[in-house]
């Protein structure tokens, strides 16, 4: 059962699931569907609560079932993950874009929250984008202080006086890139 299909310019979670609580989303997926004209209503008029159980016993043959994965997936990769997220939040599918890091870079939302803070690294020459607080307060805003460490920058205070190895062990150990 796939759960994450192509879409126009990305990638989306879709829950095309079955039973109790998941076929209900499905039941309304499939009416969409067929609102827009991308199915005809014997695949309508399915019972995709009990769908998984009719798979199961073979009263549904999985050639049915694929052919219905298919026409989902034709409608996901000729929509964009903002079109799809409109309409399950329309419609109440389970339907969500996954995100890539230029995602939320660019959020609207987490720029509207002032929420990237560049944080300057001497040590490269440059700033980068780095999360802020991740909630504000107006009483008592949360700062900070410095930038995170870089990769190792305190594997002595670790290694050494944290966990007590000797220095000479601690040399070694990073000689031969194991720290």
């Amino acid at each position: 059962m796939p759960l994450v299909w192509k879409a126009k310019d990305g990638y989306v979670t879709l829950g095309f699931l079955f039973g109790r609580q998941l076929g209900v989303f499905s039941q309304r997926l499939i009416g969409y569907l067929y609102e827009l004209g991308l199915c005809d209503a014997s695949i309508r008029h399915k019972d995709w609560i009990a769908y998984g159980g009719m798979l199961l016993s073979g009263a549904e043959p999985m050639t049915e079932y694929e052919k219905v994965l298919k026409l989902i997936a034709e409608f996901v990769a000729n929509r964009t993950k903002a079109e799809l997220l409109n309409a399950a939040l329309e419609r109440g599918l389970l339907i969500a874009p996954i995100s890539t890091i230029s995602d939320v870079l660019e959020s609207r939302q987490l720029e509207s929250r002032q929420y990237w803070r560049a944080v300057e690294h001497p040590e490269l020459g440059r700033s980068f984008p780095y999360p802020g607080p991740f909630v504000r307060f107006s009483e008592t805003p949360i700062l900070y202080c410095r930038r995170p460490p870089t990769v190792g920058e305190h594997n002595r205070e670790l290694y050494v006086v944290e966990l007590g190895l000797s220095d000479t062990k601690f040399q070694d150990l990073t000689s031969l890139g194991v720290i």
